[in-house]
């Protein structure tokens, strides 16, 4: 820090360097697809790398597409457009740090959507588009994969191939081998991120392996477009008021793991099996229900016209979460192979003469029989 002393006046002045230290006490923040924030100053951005320098005076890089949003204290190095000025009379709801790049995104998208309405040779390709019996005969024979219920409506399906390699998988993926689930889940995410409207499909299968699964698969897709799903069949998966039954923990584990990922907020931080897990989930509904409009279009949405005047209320209609609790068969547990009719731990009844030899027969009818009430009583007391 450089001081300028007056010998006149006797005033000490602070210097330049003041006024850098008092404006890096501001710190941008970069929030990572991990769920990870660093805080600092951006010194460095481009279309491959994040360099932020933080506090203590070191860089430290990180690729571009490991970063989820950048919120800068003061403005963003290179600004597309002016931050629009609002009125005074209108009340603003408060933007949370996290989601501010995102609100800023959204207003930029809401521009250039209307820019696009202006376009005449925009308009030209919508209708060209509109025009196309072959698209419009695509979408009007639009169907669900066969055998494959959840499958967001109108989401964009793979080719035949594509899709019976990911039935094929999704089937071992539900048995007890746990080398044919892991296999299963490689032959998945090897299909890429096209595949995410079959896994978001898959985390409602019947087995707790498969839906496991295929809730990790949703995050390893970096599934933005699922916050939706994901945080419905939360909701449907956990009991009204009390912990996760023992059976369904891997999968509350896997959702624990899923959604910090694709939603960048962190609710749950207790275990799987603890009743806590229900406060997170309220969390991650209200959270939803106040930011769903900062999210990316969620699977099966349809477009929507920005310039529409009921946008923000399709939009709303279209995001709103539908909440519904449902059960799944509880797998065979290890007491269930041990406990009988009567509900008491018996042996399983042998059949009729086996495990008996023909000479053990043969020895057990030369044994004198004895009456149970004679057993005890010695020869002499049978005089």
């Amino acid at each position: 820090m450089l001081f300028k002393y007056n010998l006149k006046t006797g005033i000490l002045a602070v210097g330049l360097l003041s006024l850098g230290w008092a404006l890096a006490c501001h710190a941008d923040t970069v929030f990572l697809k991990n769920g990870t924030e660093v805080e600092g100053t951006v010194v460095e951005e481009n279309n491959n790398t994040v360099v932020v320098k933080l506090r203590h005076g070191a860089n430290r890089s990180f690729r571009r597409v490991d970063v989820e949003t950048i919120v800068y204290e003061n403005k963003p190095l290179t600004p597309k457009v002016a931050a629009p000025v609002e009125k005074p009379e209108v009340k603003v709801e408060p933007v949370k740090p996290a989601d501010k790049a995102a609100a800023d995104a959204k207003k930029e998208e809401k521009k250039d959507d209307k820019a696009k309405a202006d376009d005449p040779n925009a308009k030209k390709d919508d209708k060209a588009k509109a025009d196309d019996p072959k698209a419009k005969k695509e979408e009007d024979d639009w169907s669900p994969p066969p055998g494959l219920a959840g499958f967001p409506e109108k989401a964009k399906r793979m080719d035949k191939a594509k899709e019976e390699t990911f039935i094929n998988a999704l089937e071992k993926l539900g048995a007890d081998d746990e080398t044919a689930r892991t296999a299963a889940q490689g032959d998945i995410a090897a299909l890429g991120p096209d595949a995410l409207p079959y896994v978001v499909a898959g985390i409602n299968h019947t087995s707790v392996f498969a839906r496991s699964a295929c809730m990790t698969l949703v995050a390893q897709f970096n599934g933005r477009a699922a916050v939706k799903q994901v945080i419905e069949v939360f909701f449907a998966a956990m009991p009204e008021s009390d912990a996760a039954a023992t059976w369904q923990v891997p999968f509350i584990r896997a959702i624990k793991a899923t959604l910090p990922a694709i939603s960048g907020q962190s609710f749950i931080t207790g275990e799987a099996d603890k009743l806590s897990v229900q406060d997170g989930l309220k969390k991650y509904i209200d959270w939803y229900q106040a930011n769903y409009d900062r999210l990316p279009p969620q699977l099966g949405e349809q477009k929507l016209d920005a310039t529409d005047p009921e946008y923000d209320k399709k939009l709303k209609e279209a995001r709103a979460l539908k909440l519904a609790k449902r059960s799944w068969p509880r797998p065979p547990m290890p007491s269930d192979l041990a406990v009988g009719p009567n509900k008491q731990n018996v042996r399983p009844a042998q059949p009729e003469g086996s495990g008996e030899r023909p000479a053990d027969k043969a020895y057990g009818e030369t044994v004198q029989k004895v009456k149970s009430a004679d057993a005890l009583k010695r020869d002499i007391d049978k005089k």
